[in-house]
């Protein structure tokens, strides 16, 4: 996906040789310079960056945690991992680019998927189920055809989503 000057991106901190300048693992950067295979953005003193590789450097970022709840479990095991994972998240990025819900069906799930998916960049799906499907409430299997039904949407975002399923 290519890159303009002016372009707001998100990359490692660790990429700008300045890491104990900012409070998360990734920020938010202006593109200053591009070439081939890296860019250079301005850093908060308003001086310029090194090269950071394009292999890094993101147009979107955000992440969504849903917990698939069952009533039987979800105290005791989805939502201590749900808030696991959450708390992880925070050292990532700050609470603007985190949401995180608790659904039991699937059509909350296309709801919030509907509602949301333009914003992330990563889903992450914390539930029951196998290789070949996932567990919504007691009793409701959702193939992995249908949650790909689920998860299909008519508009086109650009960046592929990365899908975590635990």
């Amino acid at each position: 996906m290519p890159y303009v000057i002016g372009e707001s991106v998100h990359i490692p901190t660790s990429k700008l040789g300045r890491g104990d300048e900012y409070p998360f693992s990734m920020t938010s950067a202006t593109i200053r310079e591009i070439s081939d295979r890296s860019v250079k953005v301005d850093l908060r003193d308003g001086s310029i960056s090194n090269e950071v590789p394009l292999s890094v450097v993101r147009k979107k970022l955000g992440i969504l945690i849903i917990e698939i709840g069952d009533y039987k479990t979800e105290e005791t095991l989805l939502t201590p991992l749900k808030k696991s994972i959450l708390q992880f998240a925070r050292l990532l990025l700050s609470d603007d680019y985190i949401m995180n819900y608790t659904i039991r069906t699937a059509s909350e799930l296309k709801y919030i998927w509907g509602d949301k998916h333009a914003l992330i960049s990563h889903l992450i799906l914390v539930g029951h189920g196998d290789a070949n499907s996932l567990l919504f409430g007691e009793d409701t299997i959702v193939k992995a055809d249908e949650l790909i039904q689920l998860l299909s949407t008519e508009q086109h975002v650009g960046e592929a989503k990365q899908i975590i399923s635990l």
